[in-house]
């Protein structure tokens, strides 16, 4: 993806953006096996930010993830520590993030 002409610096952003933030809020994203590339940026932003000690705070919206634990599993096995919020993103009150 970031050898796509433009995506690099999205990508590039991207990183960046989840270094600085205080908490990672994923909706509707299943983290296929198939996209290596993202599983190993996000785990690399996830490894250096845990030795830094300040461990990114990930929280997953799907309700389709609410029973699927292979990709609950890719989750964790990325970002370590994940919160999974079976609900829809429409029924949640965003006020309490």
């Amino acid at each position: 993806m970031h050898q796509i002409p433009g995506l690099g610096h999205v990508w590039h952003k991207t990183m960046k953006k989840l270094f600085e933030a205080d908490c990672a809020i994923i909706v509707g994203f299943s983290l296929s096996e198939f996209d290596a590339m993202a599983q190993m940026q996000f785990a690399e932003v996830a490894r250096i930010r845990k030795a830094e000690g300040r461990p990114l705070n990930v929280i997953v919206v799907d309700p389709g993830l609410a029973t699927n634990e292979l990709a609950k599993n890719r989750f964790r096995r990325v970002f370590h520590e994940v919160e999974f919020v079976p609900e829809s993103h429409d029924e949640i009150d965003w006020n309490d993030y």
